[in-house]
């Protein structure tokens, strides 16, 4: 497995300050670079990270089919892997929040 460089976590976090700072539509193009280089290097714990984080937005965003196919590979990972618990777990409530809509 490849590993995801420092540059790539060092990008996360700058992509969740642009969202913090309400610019959301750089923080969603970096989430999705990020994304990208999580999936060249199999980074598990980023991938599952990534997301759920571009999930949860795309949800807030009203793109819900979008985001549904993100939280589904997210809550799709193996329950017992400690890396990714978390995630999965709340990517199972974020889908069954939209089941309820």
């Amino acid at each position: 497995m490849a590993v995801v460089s420092l540059g790539s976590h060092q990008q996360f976090q700058k992509a969740l300050f642009l969202l913090d700072r309400g610019e959301i539509e750089r923080g969603e193009t970096m989430l999705r670079e990020v994304l990208n280089a999580a999936e060249r290097a199999e980074d598990r714990g980023l991938l599952a990270t990534v997301r759920l984080c571009l999930g949860q937005l795309l949800i807030e965003l009203g793109r819900a089919e979008e985001a549904m196919g993100l939280l589904r590979r997210v809550a799709a990972l193996d329950e017992y892997d400690d890396l990714v618990a978390h995630e999965r777990r709340q990517a199972i409530e974020a889908l069954s929040r939209l089941d309820e809509q």
